[in-house]
């Protein structure tokens, strides 16, 4: 599989958004997080959440209910600034 990524920081001084595109296993796993345009370290936010998605799955893509677990707890008990 081919793939590419494109990003453009548009009218802001800096591009917060990060992508991950890598293959784990047999699958693909792709994802794209905003960094929230002008807010407080966005940039750092969302290098930090594709980072660990694929922290995350790496280690626990042969249980995909653990992924998704994991994933809620995350949610609910991480802030990033």
């Amino acid at each position: 599989m081919r793939f590419c990524a494109v990003s453009e920081k548009g009218m802001r001084e800096n591009n917060e958004d990060s992508y991950l595109a890598v293959k784990i296993g047999n699958y693909h796993l792709f994802a794209v997080a905003d960094g929230l345009g002008g807010h407080a370290a966005g940039e750092m936010a969302s290098k930090i959440a594709v980072t660990a998605l694929e922290d995350v799955i790496r280690k626990l893509w042969n249980h995909p209910l653990k992924i998704f677990l994991k994933g809620l707890s995350k949610r609910h008990t991480e802030k990033f600034i």
